[in-house]
């Protein structure tokens, strides 16, 4: 399959925004031509000088410090109480607890829901982590970005503390003791 020639693959119609087009444009043109780059060309040519991708636009639009590369926040309109700073506080003191694991990638997505609460918004936090001991992903949901953000935080920690004691702590009963405690229920 990977001997094809690209022309079996490609897309022929070419879709191009000018290098000034605002980024709004941008995006509503991918959405409705259903495609995920664009071809940009020169302001006062038609010579195509890049391309931009959805990836690219979504890379743009998340929040990120250079020395936490590791961290994206999506929907940062929506943190009320919090910083940039803080969430990454957040999500360090979760791993930290747990011993020597190294996050790779955290991405944090707040979605804000129509029902409110004396004012705040119902909030769905997700958050997505990428160790070394594993992909760990939870939701919570609460009203402010604050409490949703907590509340999937502790599922997080949930799922790290079941995957450090299992097979540590718990025993597991072998086939014999089994038959000792519950003989004449296996017997039949």
């Amino acid at each position: 399959m990977l001997d094809l020639p690209v022309r079996n693959l490609m897309s022929d119609a070419i879709a191009t925004v000018r290098r000034s087009t605002p980024l709004d444009e941008v995006v509503e043109t991918m959405f409705d031509r259903g495609i995920s780059s664009l071809v940009v060309t020169a302001d006062e040519s038609d010579e195509p000088v890049g391309i931009i991708t959805k990836t690219g636009v979504i890379e743009a639009l998340t929040w990120e410090r250079e020395e936490r590369r590791a961290m994206q926040v999506f929907g940062l309109n929506l943190l009320d109480e919090m910083d940039y700073d803080d969430v990454s506080a957040l999500i360090e003191s979760v791993t930290a607890k747990y011993g020597e694991m190294s996050v790779i990638k955290a991405s944090i997505e707040l979605q804000e829901h129509k029902e409110k609460s004396r004012g705040v918004p119902l909030v769905l936090a997700r958050i997505r982590l990428v160790t070394d001991r594993g992909y760990f992903t939870a939701d919570g949901e609460g009203y402010g970005a604050t409490h949703a953000l907590r509340l999937a935080a502790n599922t997080i920690e949930r799922q790290l503390l079941k995957g450090k004691t299992y097979g540590q702590s718990k025993k597991h009963p072998d086939a014999e003791e089994q038959e000792q405690l519950y003989g004449w229920w296996l017997g039949g």
